[in-house]
């Protein structure tokens, strides 16, 4: 996981997963509440991923996702806060 990375409350990250293995948290990231990220994906620098998403693709740097599966909803470009959690106030 990068720097200034947050994932909230009851989170799942693939089996196994951990901060050298199958799944990558970019800088800045947040993974909401109840999120899944599946095995071998990557979740860009600055991306939110949002409660109960599922993700099965990559998640590009900058990007909103929700859903099931998860897809893209907004590009957040360069309103991205450093820690990503001014975007859920």
């Amino acid at each position: 996981m990068g720097h200034h990375t947050r994932v909230g409350s009851y989170v799942t990250l693939s089996p196994a997963a951990n901060v050298a293995g199958c799944v990558q948290i970019g800088d800045g990231a947040y993974v909401g509440m109840g999120a899944t990220v599946i095995d071998r994906r990557t979740v860009g620098p600055g991306a939110l991923v949002a409660a109960g998403a599922v993700v099965v693709r990559d998640v590009p740097a900058a990007v909103r996702v929700q859903g099931v599966p998860a897809r893209s909803v907004e590009h957040l470009g360069a309103r991205v806060p450093r820690d990503g959690a001014a975007l859920l106030r």
